[in-house]
């Protein structure tokens, strides 16, 4: 594989690797120490730019989410230690790359920031379907602002994620627009996830709403999509509910086969206006920790929340 690489690309994996290395070194000094100690937990913005003066953004954004853990809720150190395994395991499969399948190592490339040519996309297989765009996520990251897509393939059967960047003086090259449907060719990126997608052709179409599934259906695919993907930060889907329960600032959803799963708790209040329309559903993204509503949809149609 190496032979086939360039010497400004070699450059650039000899230092990620010295930066993966660094990581490794310093979360090695961080449990040494203890979370508990403050001061072990200060260093982060260092790190961080460790990273970037390696030239790997991804890993330096993955320090910066561990950080955000910190005193994040009550039990915050649980998720923290989590998170940090997670983020060791990242940075020795980096080191490793070599030895690993070929669909996870494009995962793990990509992750410490090593971008795929779009005109490499456009060389891809492409998807053609109507994609009914019902999970819509815009939050902050640094300077950046996000959105997050997920578009249901009507004959495909599956979830893609559009993910785009912005900063602050700028707009989305395109503006997906949540409730919306587009005809179209999407290529999947290289990898073992195989969510992350980008449009290679579009046009606007009437929208229709994806299959409600039970949350049991959702964590089964979340599973599987951790098992090819052990760093996958979220999935989409909707699920159909049909009660809420609120405990203290906790809100639980109840889906059709009893499953109690927590939502967003700031999205409570928002999806219990909608709670008991016929056939609820609530889209949104799962992250392996709560279920982020964007939008419900009944017998009345599908509403934005």
């Amino acid at each position: 594989m190496a032979s086939a690489e360039s010497p400004s690309r070699l450059k650039r994996l000899r230092n990620i690797d010295a930066g993966a290395a660094a990581g490794k070194a310093w979360l090695e000094t961080l449990f040494r120490s203890g979370i508990g100690a403050k001061k072990a937990l200060s260093g982060f913005k260092e790190i961080e730019q460790r990273m970037v003066d390696s030239q790997a953004a991804g890993f330096a954004r993955r320090f910066w989410l561990l950080a955000e853990t910190i005193d994040s809720s009550d039990h915050w150190q649980d998720r923290f230690v989590a998170e940090a395994g997670l983020l060791y395991l990242l940075l020795e499969s980096f080191e490793r790359r070599d030895s690993l399948p070929e669909l996870l190592r494009e995962e793990v490339l990509r992750t410490a920031g090593i971008t795929v040519d779009r005109r490499q996309l456009g060389q891809l297989h492409g998807i053609t379907d109507t994609w009914d765009l019902a999970v819509q996520r815009n939050f902050r990251e640094q300077r950046f602002f996000v959105r997050q897509s997920w578009l249901w393939g009507r004959e495909a059967r599956q979830w893609i994620c559009l993910q785009q960047y912005r900063i602050a003086t700028q707009e989305f090259d395109t503006n997906y627009a949540l409730g919306a449907a587009y005809t179209g060719t999407v290529a999947l990126y290289p990898g073992s996830a195989q969510t992350r997608a980008t449009f290679l052709s579009q046009e606007y179409t009437a929208f229709a709403t994806p299959p409600a599934a039970t949350f049991g259906d959702l964590a089964t695919r979340w599973a599987e999509l951790l098992a090819r993907f052990p760093w996958a930060e979220g999935l989409g889907g909707g699920v159909a509910i049909q009660s809420l329960s609120r405990d203290d600032n906790r809100w639980l959803a109840q889906d059709d086969e009893g499953n109690w799963f927590p939502i967003d708790a700031s999205m409570g209040w928002r999806v219990a206006a909608y709670l008991g329309s016929p056939e609820m559903v609530l889209f949104g993204e799962w992250n392996g920790d709560r279920f982020m509503p964007t939008a419900v949809s009944t017998d009345g149609g599908f509403f934005p929340l």
